[in-house]
Parts: structure tokens; sequence; C-alpha cells
């Protein structure tokens, strides 16, 4: 029997399709990279430049006005023009924006590299576009190297260079710890849910904390520099960024940070920490508030979208299935109740230490498939994240492959479904009677499908009412044993898909905040792959839009984001 369930796929098609995904890869980065290959978002840029410049010069100033910097570390073309029309935005209602962006200094501990690009050689075409499009904007940019001292990556190596790699993990530096910093940022390099003890995991690990050490210097001259009232910048959860975001908070400078909302052409932002997928504020003011009709059928739209392979973020291709043909393809006996778990992406940034009551989610994994070879009498299905083979690199973190260490051969009830199965996950869900997730979003899809759904991390949803959340193995397991034994009611499912509908909505609606002012296009496309969907520095106006009027309101005042219906 096959370990491991495959998609089945003709070896010349597999060779074809990686001939061409090599060929948009190179045109992806030539397009990326180089700026006469991307013009219109640079005859955008240059335009608004010019308008805005004359529009900011008449500008009265007011008491309120606030020095706002933004701090760009990650530079390709979306994260720039997005940067670009937020600060125009904010010069626009009058507040002073500066910026400080990578210049290559920090490439030792750079997060557009990963493995095995240990030396990460990336940065001069990186450099060359940045460079470009801030010659042509409005923003008034500094280089990291401009507060760098003489020598400082010499001293941070020199730092460490007596700290055992196994003590990476507690080094401290300025009262910041550094090596619990630097550990999303290895975790996301090395493509691997752990740093191991392996000679280039720790070389990568030392190199981050490295770079720790020399940002702390280097945010310090920073923040002197400009005393912004807020500090800007993507994600931050990587080393160059979390430093940033500590040291701010330390001054009780507010920091501002966003990322792709979970629907097209949306943002997401947090406050005063990395970002985090979470509405906890939003859920406690509408969590008593049922849907109205047309929040539900708008609900019903997106989730139809997810469910044809579009996450806003990624596109998928997602084949339907008839329901029955997959049980009969896996193998799945009738009479038994059938289990999925689904697993995550181990280095997602926005995922890592979200542990609760297993050491990771390879030791839940291991523990689920140790109690269905208990229980022969249901069958357990593991599906493992498509995205794991989606990047190049991505396979050097394979879930499949750990759990082989632990079994090397598996009862008939328990099946590995891998990531290059074409088996669609939504019709998995269908034939599912128990939802088993770590951190995945599938748990709240499979919730709103009233399906009972164990998690076993700590994802946004977790104790939100419609999930059954163990806090320890022993919880887990009674879980297990009383979904397994029991039916629920139909007045429990009925309560269950009510309340996580109205989690989605406010997570999807509410948390992801609208933003169709820059556009991206498919990777096909060498030319004009970014562009602004403007065509003036009027439509940055107040008034203009709603929701960059209240994204800017929330830069500024710390206000509620609005509904969007």
């Amino acid at each position: 029997m096959n370990y491991l369930i495959r998609s089945r796929s003709n070896n010349g098609l597999v060779f074809k399709n990686y001939l061409r995904m090599s060929f948009l890869f190179v045109k992806w980065n030539l397009r990326h990279r180089i700026p006469f290959l991307n013009t219109t978002l640079m005859k955008q840029i240059r335009q608004i430049t010019s308008e805005l410049s004359n529009k900011t010069n008449s500008l009265p100033i007011k008491n309120k006005r606030k020095n706002i910097l933004f701090f760009t570390m990650r530079q390709d073309p979306p994260h720039l023009a997005w940067n670009s029309v937020l600060a125009m935005a904010l010069m626009a209602r009058g507040h002073s924006v500066k910026n400080v962006a990578c210049d290559g200094f920090i490439r030792k501990a750079c997060n557009s590299g990963q493995y095995p690009d240990m030396k990460r050689n990336n940065c001069f075409l990186c450099k060359l576009y940045a460079k470009q499009l801030y010659k042509i904007s409005p923003i008034f940019t500094n280089w990291l190297s401009d507060f760098a001292i003489n020598e400082i990556w010499e001293k941070a190596e020199k730092m460490i260079t007596d700290v055992n790699c196994k003590d990476y993990e507690s080094f401290c530096y300025k009262n910041l710890p550094i090596g619990r910093l630097a550990e999303s940022s290895t975790v996301h390099f090395l493509r691997e849910g752990e740093i191991g003890l392996d000679k280039e995991s720790r070389h990568a690990y030392h190199d981050f904390i490295c770079g720790g050490i020399v940002m702390v210097d280097i945010c310090e001259k920073i923040l002197n520099h400009y005393n912004p009232d807020t500090v800007i910048m993507l994600n931050g959860w990587f080393i160059t960024e979390r430093v940033m975001l500590e040291m701010a908070r330390q001054k009780n400078i507010k920091v501002i940070t966003y990322e792709n909302g979970f629907r097209s052409n949306t943002l997401y932002f947090c406050e005063n920490e990395p970002i985090k997928y979470e509405i906890d504020a939003i859920w406690k003011h509408y969590f008593k508030t049922p849907l109205e009709p047309e929040q539900n059928n708008t609900l019903d739209h997106y989730l139809n979208t997810r469910e044809s392979g579009d996450l806003g973020w990624a596109v998928y291709k997602l084949i339907p299935q008839d329901a029955k043909l997959l049980k009969t393809s896996l193998g799945l006996e009738q009479g038994k109740k059938t289990v999925v778990a689904f697993a995550s992406i181990a280095w997602d940034s926005t995922l890592w230490k979200l542990d609760i009551g297993f050491s990771d989610m390879i030791d839940w994994l291991k523990k689920t498939m140790e109690y269905f070879i208990e229980n022969p009498q249901s069958q357990l299905l593991i599906r493992l994240h498509p995205g794991e083979v989606v990047s190049k690199v991505a396979s050097r973190d394979s879930v499949g492959d750990k759990l082989k260490v632990f079994f090397q051969h598996l009862p008939s009830n328990i099946k590995i479904i891998e990531p290059t199965s074409n088996i669609n996950s939504y019709t998995l869900m269908g034939i599912a009677d128990i939802g088993l997730v770590y951190t995945s979003t599938t748990g709240l899809e499979m919730a709103i499908k009233g399906k009972p759904v164990i998690v076993a991390g700590n994802p946004h949803y977790r104790n939100k009412g419609f999930t059954y959340d163990p806090e320890s193995l022993k919880k887990y397991i009674e879980f297990l044993d009383s979904l397994l034994k029991n039916v629920e009611s139909e007045t429990l499912i009925k309560e269950r898909i009510e309340l996580a509908r109205r989690y989605a909505y406010r997570l999807f609606f509410n948390g992801s905040i609208p933003f169709s002012l820059v556009e991206e296009k498919e990777m096909g496309n060498i030319d004009n792959q970014v562009k602004l969907k403007f065509t003036s520095s009027d439509e940055l106006s107040p008034g203009k839009d709603k929701w960059l009027d209240n994204i800017c309101d929330t830069i500024i005042s710390g206000y509620k984001f609005k509904e969007n219906t």
C-alpha cells in the first residue's frame, strides 16, 4: 500500500509544467527588478509626485500634524506601491512623511532570501528598483547604511563568537531577546518548522542574530533622528522590522503593521504588534449580532470564490470532485466515521509559536495517528498543505517525511494525502464527519459547514464558541472519543453554523480593509506588473475614498475600522 496518496500526472506533463513555471519565474524576476520593464508604475508615481508637490506646499500646517516614518525593508513592487500610496495619502492630509529603506546593508539578514541561497545575493536588483522609484517619489528617503557606524557587522559577529550555537535562542542584546526574535526569520528562510542543530541551519540563525544586533544600534539612531509619532512597516515578524517594532514600543511610539488581507485588493492592519489575523475587538462587539440577508449573501459569494481556489493572496486551481468517487478512490470504508486533519505550513511567520497542549504541529499529528492506530474502528485522512510545494524550496520542510520517521507502515484506516495531490480539500471537508486542525483556516470553513472541529493549536478563531478547543492532550483525546461515539444534536449544529458565519463575515469583511488603489497583475505579464488604479492625486484627498480615509484615520488616531458591507 502506498504511504502517500499522490496525484496521478504524466511525467512529460510535469516536466513541461516545470519548464513553463521556470520561464515565468525568470519573467517575474525581470519584471520585479528591472525598472525599465515596469514603466507604468514609474510614470504614474512621477505624475502623482508632481501634482502632490504643488498641493502639499500650499497645505496649511495643522496643530495635529503627525510625523510618520515608513520603515521599508522589503521592496518588491507591490510593497513599494502600497507604501507609496499610503504615504502620499498621508501627505495629502498634511502630515510629515519620511522613509527609511534598505539599500542592501542588511543583506545577511534579509527575508527576501530563502534556502539554499545562504549567501543571499539578491540585493543588487532589489536596490536598483527601489532607488529608481524613490528618485521620483515625493517621499524623502534615507537608507539603512546612513545610520550605520563603521565595522558594525564585525562588532555583531564578534559579540556572538563565544556563544555556543546551541544557546542562540537565549541570546540578548541591550535588553532585547534577539535570539528569540530572530527565530521567525530563520525558520522562514530555512523553510523549516524548527531550527535544527545542523551547520547550515545554525549558520542562517547566526546571520539573523547578527542582523538583529546591527538593527538595534541602527534603529536607535533612526528613532532619535526622526522622533516619529508613528512607524509603519510590513508584517513585523522578520528580524529587521521586529527590532524596530520592539524599540519603538519601548519609546511609546505607535507602530502600524500591515499585510495582504484575506480578500483580493484588501490590506490587514495591526497596531503595536506583528501581524496577527485576529479580530478579537471586533468580535467582542459583534458576536451577538445576527447577519443581515445582504451580509449572508456577500459571505456566501466570498466563500464560493475560496472554494474555487481564489484565496486573495494566492490562487490555486481546484478541480471539482465527486464525493462518492473520492471515497472510493481513497478506499474509505462505509460505516466508519471519517476524520480529516488539515496540516498547516510550519514556517509561516504568522503561524509561528501557536502551540497549546502539543510541542508543535508534528507532535500533534504523531499523537493523532497513534490514537487512530489504537482505534481502527474509525478512519483518518491527513491532508498535507499544498503550500509545501508552491515554492521551489518549500520541500525542505516535508511534513510527510517527518511523519515517516515515526511510522514506517500505516494501517488501512490512516491515509496521508501529500501536498502535490490534486484532491480538492473542500471535497475532503464535505466527506468528513469530524475535522482536526492545528492553525489552518479550514477549521473555520468546516465549522461553517456544520462539522465539529477540534482545534489543537492557537489560531485566531480558537475559543470563539464554534470549535472544540482542548488545552491538553488528555482533553484532546476526550473530545475525539466523545465525537466518535456520539452524534451531535441538530440544534447544536445550527448554532455552530450561525456563530461561525458571524465570525467569518467579521474576519473577512471587517478585518480585511478594501484597498483597490493598487493593481497587481498575474505573473505572465512582463510589463506593468504593478500599477496604480487612479490617475490623479485628487483621488488621494480626504473624502474621495472612504476606505483610504478609514486607513489614514487609523494610522493617525487609532480609530476602529468601519464595517464593510
